[in-house]
């Protein structure tokens, strides 16, 4: 996974890491730095939309604190995704009248 570099990459970081949260142990206190840095970018673009932070470099505001926040999310998710395949379980993606689960392998 490459390092965001523009604000609507650390967006869609920040949402996919969000979806998987129940399985990252102390995932406010792992994210919190890279939520502060995307709060930094809503307020440079102006807004909270993906158009807005398109534009908006990431390059001046990220440090070493953000650097080793978003190593160990990359740590995580990998635990999480090796966890999953381990179990032989997967997301299943029922309809939208049903809760989404998780099942054997067939």
């Amino acid at each position: 996974m490459k390092t965001p570099n523009m604000g609507d990459e650390l967006q869609q970081l920040l949402c996919a890491t969000n979806w998987m949260r129940t399985s990252f142990p102390a995932y406010a206190e792992t994210i919190a730095p890279l939520h502060e840095l995307m709060e930094l970018v809503y307020t440079k673009a102006g807004g909270r939309t993906k158009r807005a932070v398109r534009k908006i470099p990431l390059d001046s505001s990220w440090g070493r604190h953000i650097d080793s926040a978003f190593a160990a999310v990359k740590q995580q998710l990998a635990a999480a995704t090796n966890s999953r395949i381990r179990n032989k379980t997967i997301p299943c993606a029922c309809s939208p009248m049903r809760p989404t689960r998780t099942g054997p392998l067939s």
